[in-house]
């Protein structure tokens, strides 16, 4: 019942390089538990979105730092061992190319693949509306990035 994950997350907006990289490795550490994926992908906002983990990807994106970077993949390496946590960071980082090979590289196929909607859940798969096409379509690019850079491996 510990909510430790809950309160660590706020200190990686710290200005104090001591006080992120301690959280950092406090969320590297809890998240080594289910209940530290769970607390860590189940918190959401009012808008339904994964504020813990958009922060750790912020934060990674904008880290230069080889030992914070390092801790911050590895703890979104942790949560991905829970399916939920996987699609939601594969959701989050796939308008982050780099940043998703990085972190999953080509584990985040399936992932991807998952995330999009199966022909059967259209009236009519021929006739498509652009607004459902625009908002699919980072996961179609996501996987062509990722088929593309390992593509050499694949064969």
């Amino acid at each position: 019942d510990e909510k430790v994950i809950l309160s660590a997350w706020k200190y990686l907006d710290s200005k104090q390089y001591e006080k992120t990289l301690n959280s950092s490795l406090v969320l590297m550490s809890c998240t080594i538990h289910l209940d530290g994926k769970k607390q860590a992908v189940q918190f959401e906002e009012s808008k339904g979105e994964p504020k813990i983990l958009q922060k750790i990807i912020e934060r990674l994106q904008d880290m230069k730092e080889a030992d914070l970077r390092k801790n911050l993949k590895v703890t979104l390496i942790n949560i991905a061992e829970l399916p939920e946590g996987f699609l939601k960071i594969t959701h989050e980082l796939s308008d982050k190319l780099d940043l998703l090979d990085e972190v999953l590289g080509p584990r985040c196929v399936k992932a991807l693949h998952n995330l999009l909607p199966k022909l059967t859940d259209y009236q009519d798969p021929l006739r498509i509306d652009q607004a459902t096409v625009k908002k699919h379509s980072r996961y179609v690019k996501s996987l062509a990035y990722i088929m593309k850079t390992y593509k050499d491996e694949a064969a």
